[in-house]
């Protein structure tokens, strides 16, 4: 999605899913961090062939994998960086000793590497400087959307 002006302008979906990711690659717990760059290609040939009619260096990332990957990495700004530091931090250390270390779920934890690959992806693929991690998730702009 892209807007200008505080108004929507285009949107488009893709299927990524980082259940469906992780349960195709099935990383194991702590991920081989190998891995990470078979999933980026993988979320990169669903996504490269999106157009997208505006062009800029930073994007939002919202929903619970943009969450907890800003809690493994510690910032809200994610950029080439804080993504490894999330990664590494995730191949270091079992979910459950990472969930009780971050207050995150163990799930979600497992699931971070997929989330990891689909947000580098997409920063690759539309030449992003940086995602920045929003608190409200999408359906909470849709809401906002309709009420004004």
């Amino acid at each position: 999605m892209g807007g200008e002006g505080g108004r929507l302008r285009w949107a488009t979906s893709v299927p990524i899913g980082v259940r469906s990711l992780t349960e195709r690659f099935s990383p194991g717990d702590p991920p081989v961090i190998d891995l990470l760059e078979p999933m980026i290609a993988a979320v990169r040939e669903m996504i490269d062939p999106v157009t997208v009619p505006a062009h800029g260096r930073e994007a939002l990332a919202a929903g619970g994998s943009a969450l907890a990957l800003m809690a493994l990495a510690g910032t809200d700004v994610l950029d080439r960086d804080a993504l490894v530091r999330a990664v590494e931090r995730l191949a270091a250390s079992h979910s459950d000793d990472i969930a009780e270390e971050t207050g995150l779920e163990a799930a979600r934890v497992r699931l971070s590497l997929a989330g990891a690959a689909a947000l580098e992806a997409v920063r690759r693929s539309f030449e992003l400087d940086d995602l920045r991690v929003s608190q409200a998730g999408l359906r909470e702009g849709l809401l906002l959307e309709s009420a004004g």
